[in-house]
């Protein structure tokens, strides 16, 4: 609640960070923000629409035929979803049915 950090982030949460003249707050878009300047290619952050929008489908059915969220890179959809994916499993919820979403956590685990 220090006026200093209110004056980059008024809904005083984290996470937040500044790079430069630009203060971002929330993990999304601090997360895309940052393959974007600082990736050494589009392969975190797919610079086609069309691709980093797949990542908000229904996850089990894009998994199929492929082995990351949306396609065969790891990309920041995969990491905005595991927090999401590897907290259900932290909380008991059986994802031995997802068969796809089992295995892609698997390789999250393994790969990030």
């Amino acid at each position: 609640m220090k006026p200093e950090f209110l004056a980059i982030n008024p809904q005083h949460c984290v996470p937040t960070m500044v790079d430069g003249d630009l203060a971002l707050w929330e993990s999304r878009p601090i997360c895309t923000y940052l393959a974007s300047q600082y990736g050494k290619d589009d392969s975190l952050y797919p610079k086609d629409p069309k691709t980093r929008a797949k990542a908000l489908g229904w996850l089990n059915d894009w998994l199929a035929g492929h082995d990351w969220a949306v396609g065969n890179n790891l990309t920041v959809a995969d990491h905005s979803l595991v927090a999401t994916v590897s907290t259900m499993e932290a909380t008991g919820i059986d994802l031995a049915k997802h068969t796809n979403i089992s295995s892609w956590l698997g390789r999250c685990k393994t790969k990030m």
